[in-house]
């Protein structure tokens, strides 16, 4: 060292020299420069760090300005005092020992120590001199602070990084692994330690996923990567996960990029709400086959491939389980829920692999047949499933039998729209009805020009009453002992403004359907009611006759529907028993219950009820016992054979005899012999009508019809 500081008697201190600048409290000498170059405690004195020079028993000889502040008083007052007592942070073994070593000038000393009582971090040199030991102190505070801030924020940053809920890996330039935090070891039961500097490559299955790769090292030139919901890039122990992995560039501090960061967010749980969710959406909730609107976009997604490829065929099946309304109304909505559970299940046993079935709506099914050959194909399938599907069902313990009927619509005839598709299988399925049910129907172009038909139908029956297109006819009514007239039967026509007059058989279905039969039916009772009226008013003799009506069944199930129907005999000034109303078993059959009530109120209030075309339905005799008839009317087909055939004579005395046992009136339809009235009579009927007597006649023809007749005699 170039500096010498003397401790000997004939030596002055540096300090007490006035006229040596920086070194004591003196005044500086005045000049631009505080520093003298001769003097090098002056240029010492301008060191912005500490420094203290010590003779060889430890005590100061020297110390700057720095030194002073750092000692934390007045210099001079630390001149003489030994190593210790000036920085009391000297003492301890390892220290003092270092502190020896510099100073016989077998070693020199560096060091960084914290200051307590200064709050402060000093780098520290210690070397011999040739008065003792020289100290240089300079104060790191603030890159130790930094380095501590960022030792704490690493951990910190480490600590986020351990304990967040998503996967974090960094990856340097050459896409080797850095970090691996531990998500990213549960997750796929790989620990750090043995994914720590190996190749994304070989940690994540990217061996298949070329693309993958490539997006990873796009963002080393500062693009984001997302790779969204896979779950087979990702390795694992546990069950299979879906997950999502996000990659961006990592910055350093000068906004080079340095790696990649990689984010993986398990999302398996969000995938199966999503995925049930999904499910419920597009599938039946009773059954759990597909819905209408899955059915109907794989109809479509069938429909295109038609229209594309000539070798592609297909034919949609639409199914209808029979009387269904029957079960479901009498034994409860549970039991119906139960039959269609069932039936599903069957569906999907009967059909092939890879075709599908669904549930479009109540008791509607439909099936997708793919890769149909020609019709015959189409015909066996249907014909297996409504074998399998026509069979007994048990239902809360108790054994049900029900049939399906069903349509089928080729898919392979260019249609453009599969709501059409859909539309021609259901008026297949409908013909199928019509002809007698537990069969099946291919549509044809004759079923397409009678649904056009019948749309043209309900468009116009819509306001057809408002527009007064409806008339009643009347069919006479005879005592077959006297042939004396008691009433006439109101047969409904619609003169349709571009087809002529039509009876009810050619649209009354079509009303039923549409609802439109429920104004036509008010209306046909309130025509009668008045009619009647007008005839006791002006035709005498008349006044003892009786108006039969026939009523849909809808007209059972409205509200209020029994009130209106007496409001309508009120209305007219006629008494409960001018009024017959005639409803057929098939009404029965469907709305038992609502009927049963319904009937019971209307007798309550006199309205007499017959059972019209009786015998054609199904336990009928059980009828006579549980509804409170008082008619019966024999169907015209056991008329049309009581002359010729044993068996028809049979069943019309078994429904007389069962009849007046329960005291109700028969009266026998379409008689058109004198030789069937004869058997009639003998047969114990009551009354009788059809063309022997007369047609239908308009209500003018009646009148004139009773006027003639105010006293009939049989003629011989």
């Amino acid at each position: 060292m170039g500096i010498s500081f003397d401790a000997g008697a004939g030596n002055r201190r540096v300090a007490d020299d006035p006229d040596r600048v920086g070194m004591g409290p003196g005044p500086r000498a005045p000049g631009p420069c505080a520093v003298d170059p001769e003097d090098p405690a002056s240029i010492l004195e301008q060191i912005p760090d500490a420094f203290i020079a010590f003779d060889r028993d430890w005590r100061v000889l020297h110390l700057n300005g720095k030194a002073g502040h750092l000692l934390g008083g007045d210099r001079d007052a630390f001149l003489g005092e030994t190593i210790w007592d000036a920085l009391p942070e000297a003492s301890g073994l390892v220290w003092e020992s270092e502190l020896r070593r510099a100073a016989e000038g077998s070693s020199t000393l560096h060091l960084e120590k914290f200051f307590r009582s200064r709050s402060a971090w000093f780098e520290i040199h210690a070397f011999p001199s040739r008065s003792g030991v020289v100290l240089y102190m300079r104060d790191i505070s603030d890159r130790k602070w930094t380095e501590r801030s960022l030792r704490d924020s690493d951990h910190f940053a480490r600590t986020i990084l351990a304990s967040v809920g998503e996967g974090i890996f960094v990856l340097d330039r050459e896409l080797r692994c850095r970090l691996w935090n531990r998500f990213m070891a549960q997750a796929t039961g790989l620990a750090a330690e043995n994914v720590l500097g190996r190749s994304v490559e070989d940690i994540l299955t990217l061996g298949a996923h070329p693309a993958v790769v490539d997006g990873i090292r796009r963002v080393l030139g500062g693009d984001n990567f997302r790779v969204g919901s896979t779950r087979d890039l990702v390795p694992t122990t546990r069950s299979q996960r879906w997950v999502d992995l996000l990659f961006s560039p990592q910055y350093c501090v000068e906004g080079e990029v340095i790696g990649v960061v990689g984010i993986m967010h398990d999302v398996t749980d969000r995938r199966a709400v999503e995925e049930r969710l999904l499910h419920s959406a597009m599938h039946d909730p009773l059954t759990g086959l597909p819905n209408r609107s899955h059915f109907m976009e794989q109809l479509r997604h069938a429909n295109d491939r038609a229209r594309r490829s000539e070798d592609f065929q297909f034919a949609l099946v639409f199914l209808d389980v029979d009387h269904f309304k029957v079960i479901n109304d009498s034994l409860g909505h549970q039991a119906g829920d139960d039959l269609l559970l069932q039936f599903a299940r069957k569906l999907e046993d009967s059909i092939r692999p890879g075709d599908t079935a669904a549930r479009i709506g109540g008791d509607e099914f439909g099936v997708l047949l793919y890769d149909m050959g020609d019709e015959v194909d189409v015909t066996d399938i249907a014909r297996r499933i409504q074998t399998s599907l026509g069979n007994r069902f048990v239902i809360q313990g108790r054994e049900v039998f029900t049939t399906v009927s069903a349509g089928i619509a080729d898919g392979s005839s260019g249609y453009e729209r599969p709501e059409d598709l859909l539309r021609d299988a259901d008026t297949a399925m409908y013909r199928a009805k019509e002809q007698g049910r537990g069969r099946f129907e291919v549509f044809d172009a004759d079923m397409h020009k009678n649904a056009v038909r019948l749309l043209l139908m309900q468009t116009d029956l819509q306001g057809a009453v408002a527009r007064d297109e409806f008339m009643l006819h009347y069919q006479p009514i005879l005592d077959i002992r006297d042939s004396a007239l008691v009433g006439f039967e109101a047969l409904l026509r619609w003169n349709h403004p571009r087809n002529g007059v039509m009876s009810p058989g050619a649209f009354i279905h079509v009303a039923e359907d549409t609802g439109a039969i429920i104004e036509i039916g008010r209306w046909a009772a309130r025509e009668a009611c008045r009619q009647l009226g007008e005839w006791r008013r002006e035709i005498p003799g008349a006044f003892d006759l009786s108006v039969h009506v026939n009523l849909s069944g809808k007209e059972f199930v409205q509200p209020g529907g029994v009130g209106e129907i007496l409001d309508i005999v009120r209305t007219a000034g006629l008494g409960p028993g001018s009024l017959k109303l005639e409803v057929t078993e098939s009404i029965i059959l469907e709305n038992a219950d609502l009927v049963a009530s319904a009937l019971e109120e209307l007798r309550a209030h006199g309205i007499e009820l017959s059972i019209d075309d009786f015998g054609t339905g199904y336990s009928s005799l059980s009828y006579l016992h549980r509804f409170p008839f008082d008619t019966v009317k024999v169907d015209q087909s056991f008329v049309s054979g009581a002359a010729s055939q044993e068996s028809n004579q049979e069943i019309i005395r078994a429904i007389v005899s069962l009849s007046h046992s329960l005291g109700m009136d028969v009266i026998a339809e379409g008689v058109e012999t004198g030789e069937q009235l004869e058997r009639l009579r003998r047969l114990g009927c009551d009354f009788a009508q059809g063309y022997f007597f007369s047609g239908a006649l308009t209500g003018q023809d009646a009148a004139e019809y009773i006027a003639r007749r105010r006293a009939p005699a049989l003629a011989g």
